[in-house]
């Protein structure tokens, strides 16, 4: 009985000895002067879960207490070497025994492994042993992320991009932040502190401040209102405890500028009596003073503004919105968008091009007077202008009678010309203006006075009726325009008249007057000529309009 006992114990033992694990490198490298952690995990028999517990961590390979590194329950049986230096990463009754060393020195190097003691003596050390390797060569994990260069404009603010790692063992670790406005460490070149302000040297203190956490490796600083001395070198410093720390190298090159940054406007459609929104941006990277945008319009231009800030990446756009709407009268003035800092500003200047509807159609003859009907002699030449009001241009054009006789879109002007104005001419003329927004018509009458052309006179003749002809005949070639709505007919006839009758079936002879003559043999000598159309079948006679143009011609004695 007893030995079946015994048996059953053993194996009890042995079922409950396979619950001690743990879960340790064979080897961590570390950095002089850095931090080091040695991960571990262990598990153990779960009847001891509500167990008070106790960690100890040994740098040796067998359990010495003068060689105790770490002891959870009593820190004044570490060696001193290690006191204060070193500490658990995570709670032991969540298993996590990882052990943080700060401050690595060349004599931490060597073995280590952890033990783990409960109440009730139920106690264990895990093995193997962890091999620290310590190098002189510096921290791997101490980097800095930080431009060569940065360009500043005088009155804004500037941001020194800065990112920085670090041990992951100083993850959980207070710390401090330090920008240094010099190449060396001096009270006096200190132009920000995350410990103490009072500490920041008078010429940046207020004017300073850090745009993220440090606690997230970020380091950027912020510098509001710069200044012309500013300028030079910038570098960041991190502080752990007053232990662990590091400086950040090459350091910033911060350049000053003159502020020469604008806003942009970005110009929307602008038609009269319509509402519209115009938009003025400002960009910058820096997240310090923010600068003011508004608007200067003129006093009769009134209108509501909204301002936002939306954020790209690390660019801030800082955006103003004018809404107004707009009048004709509006047309050409200005429109200003300014942006301010404490110190400086700029503008950006967008004159108003409002569009509308043709207007103020206006006809005028040359020598610039308006008109509505004018009478041109024939033969003359006239120019006729039409005008109009619109933007964008019009199309212009020039009709008569539904034809197009020429058009234009170019300076909202067009000029009819019209030369040698024959009867053909007359009538109604139209002009006709649009664009996108609308159109307007204007028309002009333009009548025909006829034109006698004497010749130059040689010498005087006797009236028709005492001419003498050959043979007692006279030939008379009459030519003739008549014109209807649709088309236009010629008439000619040879007229035979004797010396003292004329025969007015074909033509008569109305002011029977002789102007002048040539020098040639067949004088052609000009007077004005009715013409009448033959007799219709009920014979009556109808009369055309008057003849433009007729010939006599005659041979003297």
């Amino acid at each position: 009985m007893i030995g079946k006992s015994y048996f059953f114990l053993s194996l009890l033992q042995v079922g409950l000895s396979q619950e001690w694990k743990d879960n340790t490198p064979r080897e961590v490298p570390a950095q002089e002067g850095s931090c080091v952690q040695i991960p571990c995990h262990y598990t153990y028999p779960s009847h001891l879960a509500n167990h008070s517990r106790v960690g100890i961590w040994y740098n040796n390979e067998i359990r010495n207490v003068s060689s105790i590194a770490f002891h959870s329950k009593d820190h004044n049986r570490e060696l001193s070497q290690f006191r204060h230096r070193t500490r658990l990463s995570g709670d032991l009754r969540d298993g996590d025994c990882s052990l943080i060393i700060n401050n690595v020195t060349r004599g931490d190097a060597g073995p280590y492994y952890f033990r783990i003691e409960f109440e009730n003596r139920n106690n264990y050390s895990f093995h193997p042993v962890t091999q620290l390797q310590v190098s002189a060569e510096p921290s791997q994990e101490w980097k800095g992320d930080t431009p060569q260069k940065v360009t500043a404009q005088e009155g804004s603010c500037v941001q020194i991009p800065c990112q920085y790692s670090y041990p992951s063992c100083l993850r959980h670790r207070p710390r401090d932040g330090v920008w240094y406005n010099g190449k060396g460490q001096s009270s006096s070149s200190v132009a920000f502190y995350s410990k103490d302000h009072n500490s920041i040297s008078s010429r940046f203190r207020n004017r300073t401040r850090l745009s993220g956490d440090l606690k997230d490796g970020n380091c950027s600083l912020i510098i509001n209102n710069v200044r012309r001395g500013d300028a030079g070198p910038y570098f960041f410093r991190i502080e752990f405890d007053g232990k662990n720390r590091c400086n950040y190298y090459p350091v910033t090159q911060l350049h000053v500028s003159d502020f020469t940054d604008k806003p942009t406007i970005f110009p929307a459609e602008i038609i009269a009596g319509k509402r519209v929104n115009i938009s003025c941006t400002f960009n910058t990277t820096c997240n310090g003073t923010a600068p003011v945008v508004t608007w200067d319009t003129p006093t009769d231009v009134p209108g509501s503004v909204s301002n936002t800030v939306t954020q790209h990446g690390v660019t801030l756009t800082y955006t103003s919105v004018l809404t107004l709407i707009p009048s004709l009268k509006h047309h050409g003035h200005n429109l200003t968008c300014r942006v301010r800092y404490p110190s400086v500003s700029s503008e950006r200047i967008l004159v108003l091009t409002v569009q509308y509807a043709p207007q103020n159609l206006s006809i005028t003859l040359f020598d610039m007077f308006d008109a509505s009907w004018i009478n041109i002699t024939e033969g003359n030449s006239t120019v006729i202008i039409c005008s109009v009001e619109s933007f964008p241009a019009s199309n212009l054009t020039w009709r008569h009678l539904n034809v197009t006789m020429n058009r234009t879109r170019s300076n909202n002007e067009l000029w009819l010309v019209i030369r040698h104005v024959t009867s053909w001419d007359t009538g109604d003329y139209q002009c006709v203006a649009e664009n996108e927004h609308g159109a307007v018509e204007g028309s002009i009458t333009i009548t025909v006075e006829l034109h006698v052309k004497p010749v130059v006179q040689k010498e005087n003749l006797p009236p028709l009726s005492q001419v003498s002809v050959v043979h007692n005949t006279c030939g008379i070639d009459c030519t003739c325009t008549s014109s209807t709505m649709d088309h236009v007919l010629m008439n000619s006839c040879t007229l035979e008249v004797s010396q003292h009758a004329w025969n007015e079936s074909c033509c008569s002879c109305s002011h029977a007057h002789i102007h002048g003559h040539t020098n040639r043999p067949d004088n052609l000598l000009y007077a004005n000529i009715n013409f009448l159309v033959l007799p219709s079948g009920d014979g009556t006679v109808h009369r055309s309009e008057v003849t433009e143009y007729a010939q006599l011609r005659f041979q003297r004695n």
